[in-house]
């Protein structure tokens, strides 16, 4: 059972190393370390000379995984090549490591192609052809695919949706790589993309063998559909209490490396960026393919199209966007240029109704969000295009949001920009209750790896997790 101990970062525990070498270099003298290396380079030279010593079974165990991200706006491929010591405990520190990581996305996701399923499985052979060159030939019998579709076929109608993973199926039963179960092609739960999210997070961050729970880290996960929130707590006893104040969420028990964890899931489809924007528009998205609309501020036109009249657009301002096979005409009503205070009126509104968990165990943890938070700071200007984090503050979104609400400085490249800011700000103040003071840390990627849910999948095979108990809202 692990121990409750304050946090102490990922940056810390850096910058104590980083001192501790310095100090130890200031101890021994030049002429002792210059004769050091002498000895060890003779030693390797002679023992070089012994046949056969250096020839043996590797000690290490050479493990690759692919993993498809069917993403709402685009699919992504994860090529990672683990490497195992061999007669090595699972509990130690260190007992699998992330050697390699291959990356390539396509656009858009399979659920643009909900008419022609075929089109679907075609849009992944370059993902497909990515993993043929990155796996060498004699893995690919062993190496096990792993695909999970997640928003943006949950959204879709089911008919629709199992047409498409049909077809993949049968393209990746066809390729030379391990498919344990062709119905494993399938749409993934929304329980396991958050346990799966904050394993990912928490094993870049070496959090998943340390002993203290409180050294683990919450991770926020917004995707184009939905929008999740994982923590850790102390104990089983500390779950049941968390199910009794609030109906969304789910309780994990997860074995992992031989360590027990608990934690708390929640989430939230139609809130994620994309389908958030239709929402505070006037569109609120449901399972199955369903749509509803505010007829005060929306009408359906003659070519099935939706019209719609928004205060966060200067007034006559037009655009058009596409979402889930329905085209859309909006236009402004504002005749403010400051946009901010009538569209963040619209904008709380629809955070209120997603009912998010407010929680002290969620804001007095180390906060890491990724996926279109990070996306929504870069467009934004509040990470620059050459860094894959920043520390921020919540508040950002809010000061940003006042310069790109403004009528004439909106962006032509990010209609939605000042959207998109408003949702982020409001989400995690009045939606997760976080003061606009709070520290977070926004990334991409954490020491070099991609931040997504897909390298928790792969390393699935190392641990499993019981759900405990699970509430659903109605």
């Amino acid at each position: 059972m692990r121990k409750k101990r304050r946090l102490s970062t990922h940056q810390e525990s850096l910058s104590t190393y980083r001192e501790k070498e310095m100090a130890n270099e200031s101890l021994f003298p030049m002429k002792s370390i210059m004769m050091a290396v002498l000895i060890v380079v003779l030693g390797i030279s002679i023992l070089n000379q012994i046949p056969g010593l250096f020839h043996s079974a590797s000690v290490n165990t050479d493990i690759y995984s692919i993993v498809f991200d069917a993403g709402s706006t685009g699919s992504r491929i994860f090529v990672l090549h683990f490497v195992k010591p061999k007669n090595k405990a699972p509990r130690n520190e260190g007992s699998i490591k992330l050697d390699n990581e291959v990356f390539q996305s396509v656009e858009p996701g399979i659920s643009a192609y909900a008419q022609n399923p075929p089109a679907a499985a075609e849009s992944l052979l370059p993902l497909l052809e990515k993993a043929l060159k990155s796996v060498p030939k004699e893995h690919h019998s062993s190496t096990q695919i792993i695909f999970k579709a997640t928003a943006g076929l949950r959204l879709l109608q089911k008919e629709k949706a199992d047409a498409i993973l049909h077809d993949i199926r049968i393209l990746l039963k066809r390729s030379p790589f391990y498919l344990p179960d062709p119905e494993s092609v399938s749409i993934m739960s929304e329980e396991a993309e958050g346990v799966f999210g904050w394993v990912s997070v928490n094993f870049l961050l070496d959090f998943i063998w340390n002993e203290f729970f409180d050294n683990s880290v919450s991770t926020f996960d917004l995707g184009g559909g939905s929008a999740q929130v994982t923590f850790e707590v102390a104990s089983k006893v500390n779950l049941l209490f968390f199910l009794s104040f609030n109906s969304l969420s789910c309780q994990n028990e997860i074995l992992i490396f031989e360590e027990i964890l608990f934690l708390t899931f929640y989430s939230y489809l139609g809130f994620g960026l994309k389908s958030a924007r239709l929402g505070i528009l006037g569109g609120k998205e449901g399972p199955n393919g369903s749509i509803t609309y505010d007829n005060r501020v929306t009408d359906r036109m003659v070519n099935n199209e939706v019209q719609i009249i928004s205060p966060c657009f200067y007034k006559d301002k037009r655009l058009d966007f596409n979402h889930s096979d329905v085209g859309y005409e909006v236009w402004g009503l504002n005749e403010d240029n400051d946009l901010l205070p009538k569209c963040s009126e619209v904008v709380k509104d629809f955070v209120i109704s997603g009912g998010f968990v407010q929680s002290h165990e969620i804001s007095e943890r180390e906060l890491h969000l990724f996926s279109y938070f990070f996306d929504v700071a870069r467009w934004a200007k509040l990470i620059s295009w050459n860094n894959h984090m920043e520390v921020l503050h919540v508040k950002d979104y809010l000061t940003a949001a006042r310069t790109y609400c403004q009528a004439g400085a909106m962006s032509s490249k990010h209609p939605f920009l000042c959207i998109d800011l408003l949702y982020v700000y409001t989400l995690l103040t009045a939606g997760i209750g976080l003061s606009p003071d709070k520290e977070i840390h926004v990334e991409k990627k954490i020491l070099g790896r991609e931040v997504s849910w897909c390298l928790g999948a792969a390393l699935s095979k190392e641990f499993n997790y019981t759900n405990i108990l699970a509430g659903r809202g109605t």
